[in-house]
């Protein structure tokens, strides 16, 4: 099925693979990235479980075909350098124990979600702001094959069969806009990025306010998207013919005004949870880069996100960047 996801990205993002002459850091760059509890030390099955995403960000002297979907974006700087991504995800959720046929009353029910993803960012000429705007379509439910890809997993590590997938949320489609300020301030060896967000959509409505630390080689002049490698949104990747590590750590707060796969599906009745208004994350992680690869890592200490939760969520992501 990945496979399938990885060369429809790159159908999408074809046309934009172009130039040959383009300098390093403008040329495409083509990202996969997978999210498991499993790297959080427990490795426990529950809440946020599985993230795999795989998204191609288009070169600076050509533009994608969506391109004018999200380029009036009001809260996008004019003037500025504007690249753009395309890309595809799957989410998956799960209570706090996959034994069981049902879920205890008070627990985050199954669900997951199969999606496609759009995404500009302004970024100032000065490389001190930059402004991302992006879009997710994709389908809540039995169509988004969470299922079959959490048993597929536990089937080839021998794992424990997850039972209570009948009880999943049910489908529903999936529309979010997202929005993300960051700044930038940098010295030899460090840099700070603080920014802000918000996200609107059935799926998330929150507002967001956080700040990443950098210290490493090469920062002095990189633009604010470079700072979060592993995170969504359009991360250049410059030329380095030697190796360069950076370590990164951040924390970012969110007020929550609705989260799907806590709360349940929109227009009808089902299983959900009481949210938590107020949730935050915490991360540490290092970045490798050389020529045209970066590999990341990060981990990720999550607050409490529903009433009743049985203490915080850990988990890890890693991510592998190519230029092309």
């Amino acid at each position: 099925m990945y496979r399938s996801i990885l060369l429809a990205t790159l159908a999408i993002g074809g046309a934009s693979a172009g130039s040959a002459a383009a300098a390093p850091e403008d040329r495409p760059v083509l990202s996969a990235g997978i999210e498991n509890d499993l790297f959080g030390v427990t490795g426990t099955d529950r809440y946020y479980t599985h993230g795999t995403r795989f998204a191609f960000r288009h070169g600076t002297d050509s533009a994608p075909f969506w391109r004018g979907a999200l380029d009036w974006a009001p809260l996008l700087p004019r003037g500025a350098r504007m690249s753009y991504e395309t890309g595809l995800l799957q989410l998956i959720f799960t209570p706090s124990s996959i034994r069981g046929r049902e879920v205890r009353p008070g627990d985050r029910p199954y669900a997951g979600m199969l999606a496609g993803t759009i995404a500009i960012d302004g970024t100032a000429l000065d490389g001190r702001r930059s402004d991302q705007i992006s879009l997710t379509v994709g389908l809540i439910g039995p169509a988004s094959l969470a299922e079959q890809a959490q048993k597929l997993v536990h089937r080839v590590q021998q794992g424990i069969e997850p039972r209570g997938w009948q009880t999943q949320l049910g489908t529903e489609p999936a529309v979010n806009l997202g929005w993300r300020r960051r700044w930038a301030y940098a010295a030899p060896g460090m840099a700070v990025s603080p920014h802000i967000g918000a996200a609107l959509g059935n799926v998330h409505t929150h507002a967001a306010a956080g700040v990443t630390l950098a210290i490493g080689a090469g920062l002095a002049n990189q633009r604010p998207a470079e700072l979060e490698p592993f995170s969504p949104g359009l991360a250049a990747l410059p030329a380095s013919p030697r190796p360069v590590l950076n370590l990164l750590a951040g924390v970012e707060g969110r007020v929550v005004a609705r989260n799907l796969f806590l709360a349940g599906n929109s227009f009808t009745d089902g299983r959900g949870v009481d949210t938590k208004p107020l949730v935050g994350d915490a991360f540490a992680g290092a970045s490798l880069r050389w020529r045209g690869l970066r590999l990341s890592f990060r981990h990720v200490w999550r607050s409490k996100e529903f009433v009743g939760q049985r203490g915080i969520q850990r988990f890890g992501g890693f991510t592998l960047d190519l230029r092309v």
